[in-house]
């Protein structure tokens, strides 16, 4: 990092070219925290990754894990802006993410608690993931699970109720 015209700026050691040793100096701020530039500098450049938004409705389970399950920038935002809930506690956020595959990703871990409201290619695309997660975990003729004898168990009870 260096002082740049009064900025304090950090630079990516992969760009640098050139070094060497010169006879300049400088002198530290006093009311300079290292610590704290860095968070703050972190939180810039994690908010500088975030420029696609998507129009959710979430359940109220959804809506909880959703800090979990996303950038806790873009969690802490949608949640501020949420709709107030429905009749059955659901309420519609905006989130804003790196793009739409990261979305997809991210509201996998939302299960059943998630509804897509917009864009159509991100709900499309959960869709078709969710068709191919449930015939890829369907269970087999007999009931059990593949690999598995049904005495074996390995049956969860219920996980929905999203």
């Amino acid at each position: 990092m260096a002082r740049h015209r009064g900025d304090v700026r950090s630079y990516r050691v992969g760009r640098i070219t050139q070094a060497g040793v010169r006879a300049e100096t400088f002198d530290r701020l006093d009311d300079f925290d290292l610590a704290a530039w860095w968070r703050a500098g972190g939180e810039e450049f994690a908010r500088s990754l975030l420029r696609w938004t998507c129009r959710l409705r979430l359940s109220p389970v959804a809506l909880h894990g959703l800090r979990h399950a996303v950038d806790p920038f873009a969690a802490r935002d949608a949640l501020a802006g949420a709709s107030p809930p429905d009749g059955a506690g659901w309420r519609v956020v905006e989130l804003v993410t790196e793009g739409p595959e990261v979305a997809l990703a991210q509201l996998l871990a939302l299960s059943d608690g998630v509804e897509v409201l917009a864009p159509e290619e991100l709900r499309a695309a959960l869709a078709e993931t969710a068709r191919r997660l449930a015939a890829r975990n369907a269970p087999t003729a007999d009931g059990g699970i593949p690999g598995r004898s049904a005495e074996a168990g390995g049956r969860l009870g219920a996980v929905g109720g999203r």
